[in-house]
């Protein structure tokens, strides 16, 4: 008598590969004061400074995106400094030449997008141009407008 013997599978193997373990991305960023100094009135020169606005990263991998808030005008293209209800024009540049307004993306500005591609602490520079508007007459006074610099990731 001839015994048939089916064929059964006999063993499961069942792998789980596991990723490595990633902490989560962190940023923090450090603001300077972009100080212009004394505006002459009337004159034909733009008044110029520059800073750097340094943002530190570490723990994780991905995307960071660095943006600049319109400030008190609402506007990336048109942003101004108050003295009481007094404006001065103005803007902030991710150029030297002055000619890339750093904003969020919106009204035709820029923002910046770094990328973490180790999980290592990585500290990023990121200069800042500004520029008072020539031919403007002012009231006298001291010109401030808070701007917010915020790293998306």
């Amino acid at each position: 008598m001839t015994r048939s013997r089916s064929r059964l599978p006999c063993c499961l193997v069942l792998l789980l590969i596991a990723a490595p373990a990633q902490a989560a991305l962190n940023c923090r960023v450090a603001t300077p004061t972009l100080a212009f100094g004394a505006y002459t009135p009337g004159t034909g020169t733009p008044l110029d400074s520059s800073a750097d606005v340094q943002v530190t990263c570490q723990g994780g991998r991905g995307l960071v995106f660095i943006a600049l808030s319109a400030g008190s005008s609402g506007n990336m293209s048109n942003r101004y400094m108050l003295s009481g209800s007094n404006r001065l024009n103005y803007n902030a540049y991710l150029n030297a030449t002055r000619t890339i307004i750093w904003g969020d993306g919106s009204g035709g500005s820029r923002f910046i997008l770094r990328i973490m591609f180790r999980p290592n602490r990585r500290v990023f520079d990121i200069p800042v141009y500004g520029r008072v508007f020539a031919g403007q007459n002012p009231a006298s006074g001291s010109y401030a407008d808070p701007l917010v610099v915020t790293a998306y990731f």
